[in-house]
């Protein structure tokens, strides 16, 4: 991953039992990431887990990441910071799954599940049997038996009170997000996991914000002749929500049938009430060069996704 590349994701979890339902942020720079549970769940589990799993070559493996904590009003929170080169001794990336797991002593009922970065196969039996190994004598320790990572004993309970600290001190002012999400996720346990997706992003197209609101600027004013062609794209449509970088905002610009590709990232940065400069992006997997026709194109994300990139001035 490049330096600076940032990402930030809302990732839905999927229910796999009855009345649990919630989500994880997941924000991950070069150097440091956090993920945030809010997760709702019934009364009779007594202890919520969260951890990471991978697919080895051989075998599944596990990364403990800690217990949540409810509060007063049926909800259960973790915040867990972590650096992205070493969770548990594998880069983020060796993870393709979260998973919430109900514990009774040594009991691993995936309640909640998640994955990283899209979907992918799993053999649920070899995630179950990663997920006992984690928790077997109430210790948490990876598949193969070795101690994992993290906080213990008051070092760990101090950093989860610092969690909770900082869940009640941002309430107020995410009161009425938490509200809608609680209405959401109540409505999409009816649902499937395709449906959930995809009232989800009905969501963030209805919230009535274009991405030309979202830059400030007033549409009814020409665009410098290098923009003008995005300016009724972007006040039709709305922002993208996991754009390639921070620094632009983008949206999903259609692309011909025959290009090869679903979309472009179209992005602008705006200054002193106009867009200063333009940037596309095209979705595509890792390779050493651009493709055909990309000359000048830079890269940006890993060595599995991400984007092909070039600026484009403003005149």
């Amino acid at each position: 991953m490049m330096r600076n590349d940032y990402r930030r994701a809302l990732i839905l979890l999927r229910g796999n039992a009855p009345l649990y339902s919630g989500h994880v942020r997941l924000e991950r720079r070069t150097l440091m990431g956090s993920m945030y549970f809010l997760i709702q769940a019934p009364s009779d589990c007594p202890v919520l887990r969260a951890a990471l799993v991978g697919r080895g070559k051989d075998a599944y493996y596990a990364c403990a990441l800690g217990e949540l904590r409810r509060d007063g009003r049926g909800q259960a929170a973790l915040s867990y910071s972590f650096d992205p080169r070493n969770v548990c001794g594998r880069e983020l990336e060796q993870y393709q799954l979260i998973a919430i797991t109900c514990a009774e002593g040594e009991g691993c009922a995936i309640v909640l599940y998640g994955y990283v970065c899209g979907h992918v196969q799993m053999n649920w039996e070899g995630v179950r049997r990663a997920l006992c190994g984690l928790y077997a004598g109430g210790v948490a320790r990876e598949a193969d038996g070795a101690p994992v990572g993290g906080l213990r004993g008051p070092e760990a309970e101090g950093a989860q009170e610092a969690a909770m600290e900082e869940l009640q001190e941002d309430a107020p002012l995410e009161a009425a997000e938490e509200e809608q999400e609680e209405t959401q996720a109540e409505i999409r346990e009816a649902e499937t996991p395709e449906e959930a997706e995809e009232a989800e992003e009905g969501e963030r197209r209805e919230d009535g914000r274009s991405a030309l609101e979202r830059l400030g600027l007033d549409g009814r004013l020409p665009w410098p002749e290098g923009a003008e062609a995005l300016r009724e794209l972007f006040r039709t449509l709305p922002a993208m929500e996991n754009p390639p970088d921070a620094e632009y905002v983008y949206i999903e610009a259609p692309m011909p049938a025959d290009s090869g590709y679903s979309y472009c990232a179209a992005g602008i940065r705006a200054e002193g009430g106009a867009p200063a400069s333009v940037r596309y992006a095209l979705p595509a997997p890792w390779t050493d060069e651009p493709p055909a026709g990309l000359d000048g194109y830079r890269w940006v994300g890993d060595q599995n996704r991400g984007w092909w990139v070039i600026e484009v001035a403003v005149d």
